[in-house]
């Protein structure tokens, strides 16, 4: 013996004695430790298997017993003293556990496609959290190779897949199986014939027993058909029943057969079946699968996160009188969903032949429909941009958009088609589908559009997308536009106004704004009204932020400086009192404020004259203490100040004291600058003519 392993033996030896010592003082003998479960009373159970008996092992309790064994049988390790050690407990040490509907699901789960897998030896995928450049990870095969602390599958595996943290696939051990599976692959070779042999095996299989299937939804490159036993059976015998039933299909098909043999692909009876020893098969209900029961089982969301509905799957599993979903309406989801041959996913259609596959989780967001709904559909329908939107997220919108407009499923079926038919060459010569011409495949997706705008279950919030359809279609019926007639809609929410101001609007509007825009040239004055006014009317009665506002402005003048949000509350408010705009609404926190059209600007609209609002005409030569004295009962409130032309100008808010005046209707801006004879004069003289 070498002189490692005996100092490893006499520390074992050491620490056992410590340990008889303690157990001693307490006046408690030592567990008893045995080397078989066949040797285990009755009454001694692991803490894993308190828990499915709803009990729990008290915090603090000592095992009972031990159960020790070799971790390797039949298999040569490098650590031979390598064993396994389960703490036993016997029911005095457990308390009542009432376990929740989803761990109950997952230890259902666990016995169903784990109960009898290798749990030495499986596959494994891992994202990584929090890292969006990660790139698709590759399966890794895990397998006990002595290790201490080796991470057997089993519940925690389970539970861990179908939260979606991590994927596993599992292997046979060889004897008995709960379920057996057939793996039809596409990976864009031979479209037709991955379609036609689909529609034999779901016309063979699914509907009868537990036979399900489970699909990618974003990228279709296979089918996997699913079949679960109440009892487990033979491994070997499930397998050669099932190549039996597959002998059969193609016998009866050898026009089929034929087709997939000259395009290299499996026939039948040459298809993968699972379990099996050598390969690993990955588990349902995984991170971007979808299953096909009685309709598509979708990941729910658990706080912040969405993880698969493993409750409903074994409910649909358990139920005696399940029931299927309508064949003819999968077959026309393959036929919609399936990619064409050659290219990366069957929704996007792109004139690059050649695109990489990232996964599901890490492609970049589709931009948000949100207050864009018009934009985006305008920008479609009328000038051929996709705007990075797939073809089948415009039908689906344009649909629940009709449906909450009150329109009929034929009406919006020939509208759909209708505007199809009419689309730009840009739009058409984005989507393969429509460039070929494939009018049937279409004509499915508008259906499947159709019924799927009926249905908010997998909104994140379905009463509130529901809520918020009904605002958009009263908004278009307010505007008088119909969601399926183009030449009802507006390329934008107004056209653009003419607008007449006279001489006197316009050297009222340089007096009051000049000194907040910090600017001296009446060209950029007199053109940030006009923008402002058209802005207004464009958007008149919906709520704008003053957020909103400083980003048009910055964007529109960057000559200006709207950088302080103070600055642009003032500014609003002088816009407010020279008349060109009307705050009809005073916003709050979560709510902005709502604006219309000014007194001054619907003048200009119409052309008719109205006297402009009466403004105070400061005394340029006054100072700032006389001009607080001189109003009494008035708080002045500093604004804003800048420098004009080198100038300091310093601008006041008066608010009335007085309580028969009313803050807001009676709120008067006096503009009053501090500056040299050159400015006074520049102002005493007025804006020049309007170019």
């Amino acid at each position: 013996m070498s002189c490692d392993d005996q100092e490893e033996a006499e520390q074992k030896l050491y620490l056992q004695r410590k340990r008889q010592e303690r157990l001693r003082r307490r006046g408690l003998t030592e567990p008893v430790e045995y080397a078989a479960w066949k040797q285990v009373p009755e009454g001694l159970h692991t803490r894993k298997r308190w828990l499915r008996k709803n009990r729990r092992v008290a915090k603090g309790a000592t095992p009972d017993a031990y159960l020790t064994r070799p971790s390797t049988i039949g298999e040569e390790s490098e650590h031979h003293d390598h064993c396994s050690r389960f703490s036993l407990y016997s029911i005095e040490k457990t308390t009542p556990y009432t376990p929740t509907e989803r761990t109950k699901a997952c230890w259902d789960y666990s016995r169903l496609f784990l109960g009898h897998a290798n749990r030495k030896t499986y596959v494994k995928k891992t994202y990584l959290k929090g890292d969006p450049d990660q790139q698709e990870p590759q399966w890794n095969t895990i397998s006990d190779k002595g290790d201490l602390y080796f991470p057997y599958l089993g519940d925690k595996s389970a539970r861990t897949h179908v939260n979606h943290t991590h994927i596993f696939g599992a292997r046979a051990d060889g004897g008995l199986t709960n379920y057996v599976i057939i793996d039809l692959d596409y990976h864009g070779n031979g479209r037709d014939v991955f379609l036609k042999m689909a529609e034999k095996l779901i016309d063979r299989f699914y509907g009868y027993r537990t036979w399900h299937l489970e699909v990618d939804l974003d990228d279709l490159q296979g089918i996997h058909f699913i079949c679960t036993f109440e009892q487990p059976v033979l491994l070997d015998f499930a397998i050669q029943h099932l190549r039996d039933e597959l002998s059969k299909l193609e016998k009866r098909n050898p026009d089929l057969v034929s087709e997939a043999h000259q395009l290299g692909k499996k026939s039948f009876a040459e298809l993968e079946l699972y379990p099996s020893t050598q390969q690993g098969i990955r588990l349902p209900l995984g991170r971007g699968r979808t299953l096909i029961l009685d309709d598509y089982v979708k990941p729910i969301k658990r706080g912040k996160r969405q993880v698969g509905d493993v409750e409903r799957y074994m409910r649909w599993i358990k139920d005696p009188n399940r029931k299927h979903k309508d064949r003819s309406e999968i077959l026309d989801f393959l036929r919609i969903c399936t990619p064409d041959e050659g290219s990366c996913t069957g929704t996007t259609s792109t004139e690059i032949t050649t695109c990489s596959k990232e996964p599901r989780a890490l492609r970049s967001d589709q931009p948000k429909w949100r207050k864009r709904f018009r934009q985006i559909r305008n920008d479609y329908f009328l000038d051929g941009n996709k705007n990075g939107i797939r073809l089948n997220t415009h039908l689906l919108v344009m649909a629940r958009c009709c449906v909450a407009y009150g329109k009929t499923d034929e009406q919006i079926r020939v509208g759909l088609l209708s505007l199809l038919n009419s689309l730009p060459d840009k739009a058409i010569q984005a989507s393969r589908r429509l460039r070929e011409g494939k009018w049937p495949l279409i004509e499915l997706q508008v259906k499947w559009a159709i019924k799927a705008a009926h249905d908010y279950r997998y909104q994140k919030d379905p009463v509130s997308s529901a809520a918020k359809w009904k605002q958009v279609a009263a908004r278009l019926y307010h505007l008088g536009e119909d969601p399926l007639d183009k030449t009802t809609w507006k390329t934008s929410v107004t056209s653009n106004l003419s607008l007449f101001w006279t001489e006197k609007q316009r050297q009222a509007q340089y007096i009051q704004l000049a000194p907040i825009l910090c600017t001296t040239d009446s060209r950029v004055v007199f053109k940030f009204v006009d923008y402002v006014t058209q802005l207004v009317h464009r958007r008149q009665y919906r709520s704008l932020s003053v957020k909103y506002f400083k980003t048009c402005f910055t964007e529109h003048f960057p000559e200006l400086s709207f950088t302080n949000s103070g600055k642009m509350s003032n500014l609003l408010a002088v816009l407010g009192t020279a008349g060109i705009v009307l705050r009809v609404r005073r916003g709050y926190s979560g709510l902005s404020s709502t604006y219309t059209l000014g007194r001054e600007s619907l003048a200009a609209v119409s052309g008719a004259h109205i006297e402009p609002a009466a403004t105070h005409e400061p005394d340029t030569t006054i100072s700032f203490a006389t001009l607080r004295r001189s109003w009494q009962g008035l708080r002045p409130r500093h604004i804003g100040k800048g420098d004009v032309s080198g100038h300091r100008r310093v601008s006041i808010l008066l608010i009335p004291a007085n309580k028969n005046h009313r803050v807001g209707r009676d709120t008067s801006i006096c503009s009053h600058t501090i500056m040299g004879a050159d400015q006074r004069e520049l102002i005493a003289r007025g804006p020049p003519s309007d170019p």
